[in-house]
């Protein structure tokens, strides 16, 4: 811990940090030199995380996986971010993204609503969640609403599409 907190933040580049409680401070210090983030089965709160981002000036690729404390997800302001991979953060409702640069936008789990503030080009949503079949209407309703200039969406759906002799049957649509 004592590279995180005693001046190493500043020549960390790369940040994996898993299976943890993170509770990073306002004396975390700024990470000006991170371009690269994934936290997996991390126990982080969202004040938490939009704090920790908000010091992570030239972030570029920031990945959270299994991160269940997380509900509302608030990308802050950071210019290089352009990548952005959220995977079953169970307990999300919420993603906000005021990253003016993100161009590939991933979401795996359950569907939750988006609110990009950025020219979003490349999705990628995967609903892995058996239930009711909307993932289209929610592609066509939610994410193309909230990213209006993409390019490129490709959605999975294992229960979009039933049929007793397809019953891996995936939607992949490119627009």
């Amino acid at each position: 811990c004592s590279l995180l907190f005693n001046g190493g933040e500043n020549s960390i580049r790369y940040l994996y940090i898993a299976m943890c409680a993170f509770r990073p401070t306002a004396g975390l210090g700024c990470w000006t030199k991170l371009t690269r983030l994934l936290l997996s089965n991390v126990w982080i709160a969202d004040d938490e995380l939009e704090g920790l981002l908000s010091n992570c000036t030239a972030i570029q690729h920031l990945e959270l996986k299994n991160c269940s404390e997380i509900v509302f997800l608030k990308i802050p302001l950071l210019e290089c971010l352009t990548f952005l991979r959220v995977s079953l953060c169970i307990n999300l409702q919420v993603i906000e993204s005021d990253a003016p640069n993100l161009s590939t936008f991933c979401l795996f789990g359950g569907l939750v609503s988006i609110l990009f503030g950025s020219d979003v080009k490349n999705i990628e949503v995967s609903c892995l969640k058996f239930g009711p079949p909307n993932i289209v209407r929610f592609a066509r309703t939610e994410l193309l609403s909230g990213a209006p200039d993409v390019e490129r969406l490709v959605i999975t759906s294992p229960n979009e599409v039933y049929s007793e002799s397809l019953d891996e049957y995936r939607l992949a649509v490119c627009i």
